[in-house]
């Protein structure tokens, strides 16, 4: 189980400084976060978490989505209040797997291609990975 704060290296920022986030609720297994510097703000940054198991036996499927949420002002008129997204979905044929052997390299591969740009070995977090770029740009 996540802890009701989440600090200490668990989740940053472009610079790579660290961003704590509160638990706010639990709903079965759903929680929500929010930054916790934002508490309470007109422009929070919100972290969700979310796992479902269908089935059972060798037709079982987990579904685990990851999402965060960011609410700030347009850019273009400096008034409205918008909303951006971004979130990673797993679904598993659990029943088929002994391990997560499979999970954790696809997870490995997905952090690797948003994180390094090729020229080097270093994890960015600036969003200049080769992945990142695909995700800004779209240039596939």
């Amino acid at each position: 189980m996540l802890p009701d704060t989440l600090s200490s290296n668990q989740v940053k920022d472009a610079s790579g400084a660290e961003i704590e986030f509160t638990r706010l609720e639990q709903v079965g297994r759903t929680t929500r976060f929010s930054k916790t510097a934002a508490l309470g703000t007109a422009f929070p940054t919100d972290l969700r978490v979310k796992h479902e198991e269908v089935g059972s036996g060798i037709k079982k499927v987990v579904r685990s989505v990851i999402r965060f949420d960011e609410t700030s002002l347009s850019e273009v008129d400096g008034v409205s209040p918008i909303v951006d997204s971004i979130y990673v979905v797993q679904v598993t044929n659990r029943g088929h797997h002994t391990t997560t052997n499979v999970q954790k390299r696809l997870i490995a591969q997905l952090n690797s291609f948003l994180a390094l740009d090729g020229s080097g070995t270093t994890a960015l977090l600036d969003g200049t990975g080769t992945g990142a770029q695909v995700l800004l740009t779209g240039a596939v």
